[in-house]
């Protein structure tokens, strides 16, 4: 049993040497001294003991201003709040979240032989891993005791015994643990970026409700999507609870915001339609982007006073033929549209220009779109 060991010698005692005396040597037994305990194995059984699941999750909310033991579903959000904000702790905030830990740890020390999840006759595959789980943390258990046991009965005497500082411990793990999921997380965002972003792009328009304001649901449904693909429930050991959707929401607007200032038009077709409409949104206009690309034959329609107006934006390096043309003009009657406008980055065909004139559609080139509005209203 943890940590020492029993061993057998024999005694020195003054027994005389004759070969033909055939005495028998009786083993003396005693006990070694214990095996110093590593600071190493303490850390390392704590985290078997604490490290899965929410425990180190609702610590770092407690060290925050969190200030109930557990995890409080009336409350989740805010703990929530509190995991994704940066560490403000408090000295009352940490030394509340040592004496939750310590009062865990020292029930594990209280009771090493471990549960029973096995039920006579009963066969249960999930009673069965859990049994194999609390098997495998008896280690972890013992040397709590042990501990314990150090400290006369105090766990926590039992760490200041053997030099093991729990309260440092304690706040370096919660925020190691929880820098790490983050750095995984921004790395698959960062690798994935170029489909999460006209992704966000297309949520951020859906946003927008009749009366022009933004509404940020449909980003987050695309963060919670981002997270469903790429981190199954409960894979991160942090964020257990929740995935960090308050952190990756200030990255997804960010990109939204870079794709509508650039001034470098997009080389995406979907960007390229939202850093049209942010052009002509800067003009006063209240715009809509298509929910699908070419949808009715509009990208993007926009609005300002009592008129409308249906736009396609063709992001192409050739010059904008006379199918564009057609489509918009027909996309204009389809919404009740005043005017047809077509915004291109390589030019129109001669057959566009012809077209265009019959129809009364505006041709525009994407690096005159600050003429937008003078364009349209000219016309009207």
């Amino acid at each position: 049993m943890w940590p020492w060991s029993k061993k057998k010698s024999l005694p020195s005692s003054n027994v005389p040497e004759d070969a033909n005396s055939a005495q028998e040597e009786t083993p003396v037994e005693h006990f070694n001294e214990p095996e110093p305990i590593s600071l190493d194995q303490i850390g390392e059984a704590i985290i078997a003991l604490r490290g899965t699941g929410a425990h180190f999750g609702v610590c770092y909310a407690q060290m925050n201003g969190y200030d109930e033991k557990l995890n409080n579903p009336d409350r989740f959000s805010e703990i929530i709040q509190f995991m994704c904000d940066e560490p403000n702790f408090t000295d009352s905030g940490i030394a509340f979240a040592v004496e939750c830990q310590l009062e865990a740890l020292d029930f594990y020390a209280m009771r090493p032989e471990g549960m029973s999840y096995v039920i006579p006759n009963f066969h249960s595959a999930k009673l069965l891993r859990m049994q194999q789980e609390e098997d495998s943390r008896k280690w972890a258990r013992e040397l709590m005791a042990e501990l314990r046991r150090i400290g006369g009965g105090d766990l926590r005497r039992g760490f200041d015994e053997v030099g093991f500082d729990f309260r440092q411990f304690l706040v370096d793990t919660v925020v190691t643990r929880r820098a790490e999921d983050i750095e995984e997380v921004f790395r698959e965002l960062e690798k994935r970026s170029d489909v999460l972003r006209p992704l966000f792009l297309r949520a951020y328009s859906r946003g927008r409700n009749k009366y022009g304001e933004i509404e940020y649901g449909p980003i987050f449904d695309e963060i919670h999507d981002f997270f469903n693909a790429f981190f199954p429930e409960n894979s991160l050991k942090f964020f257990y609870l929740a995935p960090p959707t308050l952190l990756v929401f200030p990255v997804a607007l960010q990109w939204v915001q870079e794709a509508q200032n650039d001034d470098a038009k997009p080389a995406h077709g979907i960007d390229f339609e939202h850093w049209c409409a942010h052009k002509i949104e800067e003009q006063g206009w209240k715009v809509t982007v298509s929910k699908q690309s070419g949808d009715q034959g509009a990208d993007i329609v926009a609005s300002r006073d009592s008129i409308s107006v249906a736009i396609q934006c063709k992001r192409y390096s050739t010059p904008v033929g006379n199918k564009a043309v057609q489509e918009v003009f027909a996309s204009a009657k389809h919404y009740g549209a005043d005017l047809a406008v077509v915004i291109g980055t390589g030019g129109f065909t001669k057959s566009a220009l012809e077209l265009a004139n019959s129809t009364s559609v505006i041709l525009l080139d994407a690096d005159m779109i600050g003429d937008f509005s003078r364009q349209v209203l000219d016309r009207v």
